[in-house]
């Protein structure tokens, strides 16, 4: 991916944050069918997932502004 230009990893970056925004959702949502112990495991999960894509966000940001 060397030859990628900067708007092409700008634009896909964006896509990623924004889908792993819809699976964070998708998680949340599941784990009203889990039991306590699954649940509470996926909710830690989903704590580092969001904390990886405001990692990605910042990322993208800093891309944007140079």
């Amino acid at each position: 991916m060397s030859n990628v230009s900067s708007n092409e990893v700008i634009a896909l970056l964006s896509y990623m944050i924004d889908h792993n925004k819809h699976h964070e959702e998708e998680l949340s949502e599941l784990t009203e069918s889990m039991s306590d112990e699954a649940a509470k495991l996926v909710r830690e999960a989903l704590r580092d997932f969001k904390f990886g894509n405001e990692l990605l966000g910042k990322a993208l940001s800093i891309l944007q502004n140079s």
